[in-house]
């Protein structure tokens, strides 16, 4: 029984042991930072240029439908007036006063 409790306690004091050494050499080595940090810029830098391109090609869009709208808007004057406006202004002051119309104010 004695040799049992001692065979128990050796053993318990030698798993301390390992757990304590493994836990002193835990964590990562720089050269393994070094790799990650450029393993995730080179990622970057392949994802952040068609991000940007969908960027500019959503700004595009948006430029072509204010256009369109702004045609819209020229050609329904040109059918309330009869003609198309002299000045951006001309339309703005038309559009809110005598149409009630608010697109441009």
């Amino acid at each position: 029984m004695l040799l049992e409790n001692q065979d128990e306690e050796e053993r318990v004091k030698y798993m301390l042991k390992v757990s304590l050494r493994k836990n002193k050499n835990a964590g990562f080595t720089m050269m393994e930072l070094l790799i990650v940090i450029v393993i995730l810029g080179l990622l970057a830098s392949l994802v952040a240029p068609k991000f940007f391109g969908q960027l500019g090609k959503a700004e595009r869009g948006t430029a072509v439908s204010q256009m369109s709208a702004l045609e819209t808007a020229l050609d329904t004057y040109r059918l309330d007036v009869g003609q198309y406006p002299q000045t951006l202004d001309e339309l703005r002051k038309s559009l809110t006063s005598s149409l009630g119309w608010s697109v441009f104010a």
